[in-house]
């Protein structure tokens, strides 16, 4: 027998299978079946053995191996939630999860999608499931050694099967799925959610009634919820019309379900027997089962191509990381046992050369230490040679300085301009480019023609008092007097000369 596709439905007393195969451009169930299990699966590889030994016992080879998980530890819920962003969302989401008793202050993973109701309101359907629980699942399903992608927290896409069966419309249908611990109605529009409903009972309460009458109550409180909730739904939305309501349920437990809610409820009610569903067939009619559905919904997604609002891998971030992080550990113990060899011989070769390089290190080092100590002494001369240099550079400017300044022009202002009142006691000339006049005058505007002189000689300028004393002399007033000058700055003219001269 040609290697196949395994599809799992994991309940809380049941796991119920699908086993696939490519027949003629379709696949064909080969197998299906259903295995009672405990309450809930330990740890400790339960779920791995459980899973051999049923390939094993059906004689199947499975390549692929896919997950639906309708444990009670599942959760599905819709609320409706002000529009806001998808931050804001999944804050919401978590919180409104986080209320649920069974995840109060335990670890969650979860899943969502916001569907519009109206301008300033969004329907959320999420799902969530306890991360011990995942943790377990992934866990003993990898020890199948079987390849393991697709996981659905099932009947969360039961909408995307609704969209493969053979007479599939864009009208509005319901989907009711009764299954062993909990039951779900949905109503589909253009393959999007218009409506998520649970009810907390399902196809074990009808199977514990003691007496035929008992499961009829059970039955007929079953019907009398759905009759309310779709008549709330249609109140609140009127106009709406369904086409049809998609049954699935387990044909073996309760016969004509489909008979009983199509005379109760008013509706067309077709039973989603697998044969229904495109490029679908069975080898046996057992095996048409609608039940099985939950099982097949992972794996039509999948072969189809089927992305879905409630994507499959969602819950294989962290796992998939786990896997990759494995591989490429392999490959670099791979890399490293392949490169052992010549690492060794090269290491070898690399310690030797480095040990003779750290030994003419050490020679050249100590060769660096004498020659820094012999060139102290010619560090010392080349910086007082930069220090008489400097100088000389100093007297050379201004001597350079003095070469240029008209000292006639200035004795002229002394000797033919002088005020007959005015006597000069010094003149002096500083390497800066100041001259200092000292004087005495027996009137102030004498000092004050002075000044004048010097501001309109070609040579000085800026000409101010340094000080200014006044005494007596034989009742006569004599002022002692200091004057400041600048020698004034070579124009433009004269450089431009001096440097056509140098050329």
């Amino acid at each position: 027998m040609s290697k196949g596709l395994l599809g799992l439905d994991i309940g809380g007393k049941a796991i119920r299978f699908v086993y696939l195969v490519r027949y003629k451009g379709n696949y064909c169930v080969m197998k299906a079946g259903k295995l009672d299990i405990e309450n809930s699966l330990p740890a400790g590889g339960i779920l791995t053995k459980t899973i051999k030994d049923l390939i094993e016992r059906e004689e199947i080879f499975p390549k692929k191996i896919f997950v639906a998980i309708t444990k009670r530890d599942v959760v599905i819920h819709q609320v409706n939630i002000p529009k806001m962003s998808a931050i804001e969302v999944e804050e919401a989401v978590s919180g409104e999860i986080e209320k649920i008793p069974i995840f109060f202050q335990r670890n969650f993973d979860f899943i969502y999608e916001c569907y519009p109701i109206s301008k300033l309101k969004n329907k959320v359907i999420f799902a969530a499931i306890g991360r011990k629980v995942l943790d377990y699942l992934f866990h003993d399903i990898k020890q199948t050694k079987l390849e393991f992608k697709h996981f659905d927290l099932a009947p969360l896409n039961i909408k995307e099967v609704a969209s493969l069966t053979q007479n599939s419309t864009k009208e509005a249908q319901a989907v009711l799925v009764v299954h062993d611990q909990q039951s779900y109605l949905a109503i589909v529009e253009n393959k999007k959610y218009k409506l998520f409903y649970k009810i907390s009972s399902g196809l074990e309460s009808y199977m514990a009634a003691p007496t035929q009458m008992a499961k009829d109550q059970v039955l007929s409180g079953w019907i009398a919820e759905f009759r309310r909730v779709l008549k709330s739904f249609l109140l609140d939305n009127t106009g709406f019309q369904l086409s049809r309501l998609l049954l699935i349920w387990d044909k073996a437990s309760i016969n004509h379900l489909d008979q009983r809610l199509s005379d109760d409820l008013g509706l067309q009610v077709e039973s989603l027997f697998l044969n229904k569903i495109k490029n679908i067939t069975a080898k046996e009619d057992e095996y048409l089962n609608p039940i099985y559905n939950i099982a097949l919904t992972p794996v039509l997604m999948a072969i189809n191509n089927i992305k879905g609002d409630f994507q499959l891998n969602h819950f294989f971030r962290g796992y998939q990381i786990k896997k990759y992080l494995v591989k490429m550990a392999l490959v670099t113990a791979i890399f490293l046992g392949v490169t052992g060899g010549l690492f060794q011989h090269y290491y070898t070769q690399y310690k030797q050369e480095t040990k003779t390089l750290k030994e003419e290190t050490i020679i050249m080092s100590d060769e660096i230490v004498t020659l820094n100590k012999e060139t102290q002494d010619l560090f010392k001369k080349q910086e007082e040679y930069m220090e008489v240099r400097q100088r000389l550079l100093d007297q050379a400017t201004y001597v350079q300085e003095l070469n240029r300044v008209s000292w006639s022009e200035v004795f002229s202002i002394v000797a033919n301009e002088l005020p007959q009142d005015l006597a000069l006691t010094s003149f002096q000339f500083s390497e800066g480019g100041k001259a200092v006049i000292k004087g005495e005058a027996f009137a102030m505007e004498s000092i004050s023609e002075l000044i004048r002189k010097i501001e309109e000689s070609a040579i000085l300028e800026k000409g101010k008092f340094n000080f200014l004393k006044e005494k007596h002399v034989k009742e006569l007033k004599l002022y002692n007097f200091g004057i400041l000058a600048n020698l004034r700055a070579e124009e433009e003219g004269d450089v431009l000369s001096e440097v056509g001269e140098d050329e």
